[in-house]
């Protein structure tokens, strides 16, 4: 399966300079790291060795903590993790929790997670709220790995779906017999052993020298399922798109897997960032337009009706992003940019589509549907 060098090559220069990792989980209240609070938090800190060539590791510590929170848990967290509000209610508080916590993660630890970024904030949160600052030296997402190495055919064959959910990863390498997910500690050892399953799988690839392909257009289509929703990428070689839904590349033609295999996917990356104007690839999944069209550019055809007008804000951008129907009855994307005021929308004429978007607000004017929407917002 083809994936990221850049992944795999900083995966293996932080084992070359680390001696331990932490790899950790939470159970938490909800999905807010300021509002919400960890009620189980489990870490379990590694000696990392290598043996005959393969990356090892021996556990040196572990934690397991249970957290009363502030409100109770809710019925759906209760069925999600079996932790009940009765058995929190003579644990511990999260001030007394958290010097334990502290103390096991040091001072610039490595950590790793599955899905990490989530428990990296919820336990930013937790040192927040006692006024201090969480610092690591490096983040190793197994979910990323995972996304890297295992196929949506290979989880498909074991699970019967193709979600990367931790208990469906698992299962492909055999990894769910009697463990109880949605436990921190447990889903913490899990995480522990895809992760050195990854590693030595990086470590047992040959090095061969990806093509490389230069991106020609980045745009946003809505394919005949979910999954398919995403950027459509051309190139001077085969067409890709980037699903929006499971964060990966694919070919957009089975019959150019083979070919797809050999693509340098970082400099794919690096040219859809340049076409589209992003900063990183974690926000491409917000990106509905249409590299090919240029500020002020437009074309001829006329739009027939809009279902969709929404304020876009974030990384530094303001847009408003526009759904309609064009009088060849193809559904399109476009959008408007709010510091520039000028419009993204070929093939269509800016003027019709910024007319029927007045009309479909009520508003005068541009201005005034930016000020609508950030009321309504």
């Amino acid at each position: 399966m083809n994936h990221k060098n850049s992944n795999k090559q900083a995966l293996l220069k932080c084992l070359e300079d680390c001696r331990e990792i932490i790899v950790f989980d939470t159970e938490t209240t909800g999905l807010d790291h300021e509002k919400d609070q960890i009620i189980q938090f489990s870490g379990l800190k590694v000696e990392v060795f290598k043996e005959n060539g393969i990356y090892k590791y021996r556990e040196i510590a572990t934690i397991d903590e249970y957290i009363k929170p502030r409100q109770p848990v809710s019925d759906k967290i209760e069925q999600l993790t079996s932790i009940t509000n009765d058995f929190l209610a003579d644990k511990q508080s999260e001030e007394e929790a958290f010097e334990k916590i502290k103390a096991f993660f040091g001072e610039a630890p490595v950590i790793s997670g599955y899905n990490v970024p989530f428990d990296i904030r919820m336990v930013k949160g937790l040192y927040m709220r006692q006024y201090e600052a969480f610092n690591y030296k490096e983040s190793l997402d197994v979910l990323v790995y995972a996304r890297d190495l295992v196929s949506r055919s290979d989880l498909m064959e074991a699970t019967g779906e193709d979600s990367f959910k931790q208990e469906k990863v698992a299962t492909v390498y055999g990894l769910n017999e009697g463990v109880s997910f949605h436990l921190a500690i447990e889903d913490a050892r899990v995480t522990l052993k895809l992760l050195f399953i990854f590693i030595n799988e990086f470590m047992g690839e040959e090095d061969k020298e990806k093509k490389k392909l230069t991106v020609k257009r980045v745009v946003y289509k809505e394919g005949h399922s979910h999954d398919r929703n995403g950027a459509y990428v051309s190139t001077d070689g085969i067409p890709l798109f980037y699903s929006y839904k499971y964060k990966q590349w694919y070919p957009t033609k089975k019959e150019n897997l083979p070919a797809f295999e050999e693509i340098d996917l970082d400099a794919i990356e690096s040219d859809v960032l340049k076409k589209t104007g992003l900063s990183s690839i974690e926000e491409l999944p917000r990106y509905k337009g249409d590299t090919s069209s240029k500020a002020g550019e437009e074309g001829s055809e006329a739009v027939c009706r809009i279902s969709g007008v929404n304020l876009w804000e974030k990384y530094g951008k303001k847009r408003i992003y526009v759904k309609g129907l064009s009088e060849a009855g193809k559904w399109f994307n476009c959008f408007y940019d709010v510091p520039s005021g000028s419009w993204s929308c070929v093939p269509f004429t800016s003027n019709s589509i910024e007319k029927l978007v007045l009309t479909t607000t009520g508003q005068e004017n541009m201005p005034k549907v930016v000020k609508s929407l950030e009321k309504a917002s």
